[in-house]
């Protein structure tokens, strides 16, 4: 066995932040929750440990982007939603 997280699981960093979803080869691969430790959160597509594909990042400020991504940026199409209105 490689000892590497593949499969569906949770995972605590130091920081204080915390994943749960899907693993493959040691990275973040597939759905999941990313729990930022300053209160963001991540959830929607993973690609070899970057967000990818669709997704919904709310920002500790309570603004909330939804959309697309292509290798941990936002790319394509999305919507952004101000907390203030």
């Amino acid at each position: 066995m490689n000892g590497k997280k593949n499969g569906i699981g949770t995972y605590n960093f130091a920081n204080g932040s915390q994943y749960v979803g899907d693993f493959s080869n040691d990275a973040q691969h597939g759905q999941g929750t990313y729990r930022y430790a300053s209160g963001a959160v991540y959830i929607g597509g993973w690609k070899k440990g970057e967000v990818h594909g669709v997704g919904k990042y709310q920002y500790p400020s309570g603004d909330i982007y939804e959309g697309q991504y292509r290798q941990g940026k936002l790319h394509g199409k999305g919507v952004y939603q101000y907390a203030s209105g």
